[in-house]
């Protein structure tokens, strides 16, 4: 949401307006399907927000670099996405706690991930270690559905073709529940800005829970 991806930078104004937030005392939190590692690709024009929730809340980090809740992938929906993974059924990338790579790349992955304005993840293979989101790359729902993904996990777009898959029950509302209990704040003193189909969850709650006051 702060990354304009005609410009491909975050805005000056959207800086300012955040430093100016924090400098009177409004702490600010991002939100992201983005890993943590991706991140770094971005040049954040020196901002030092307050907390951080990724990987469309499957892992949640505060303003000192402190893991203060993770939900993996696991069980079945684990075992599928392991499986379209090293099968090659679908081009997917995994993210886990310190790195991002995929399995194999049709040219669906590079056109995606030119729009959002995010690099080619590498290629890599699974080893074991723990997944805290997958991205898969498809061409119709059909693609999806054939391997039961809804059926163990929850799908979200966050760009034409391209789906991030998350554990069931788990989105960014776990992850900002997580960071908003370690600072001691309530649902009605946040405010929620996104422009995403993996943020409407997150934008029901504050607005349900917190609507504007005349």
């Amino acid at each position: 949401t702060l990354f304009s991806h005609s410009t491909e930078m975050i805005p000056e104004s959207s800086v300012k307006a955040i430093k100016a937030c924090q400098e009177k005392g409004v702490k600010v939190f991002i939100c992201t399907g983005r890993a943590k590692v991706e991140m770094s690709w971005f040049d954040l024009k020196g901002l030092k927000l307050d907390g951080y929730v990724y990987n469309n809340g499957q892992l949640v980090i505060d303003d000192k670099d402190n893991i203060i809740f993770t939900q993996p992938l696991d069980g079945e929906i684990k075992n599928i996405l392991v499986r379209i993974f090293n099968e090659k059924l679908l081009p997917v990338y995994f993210a886990t706690i310190d790195d991002i790579y995929l399995n194999y790349d049709d040219g669906r992955v590079t056109e995606c991930q030119r729009k959002v304005g995010s690099e080619v993840p590498h290629l890599g293979t699974y080893k074991g270690e723990e997944i805290y989101m997958c991205s898969a790359f498809v061409d119709s729902e059909e693609e999806i559905d054939q391997f039961h993904i809804r059926d163990y996990g929850e799908v979200t777009y966050w760009q034409e073709g391209a789906i991030d898959i998350c554990p069931k029950n788990v989105s960014k509302v776990t992850g900002m529940k997580a960071i908003l209990q370690k600072e001691n704040i309530t649902f009605d003193e946040v405010m929620g800005i996104g422009d995403g189909h993996n943020d409407i969850e997150a934008l029901k709650l504050t607005m349900i829970l917190a609507p504007f006051k005349q």
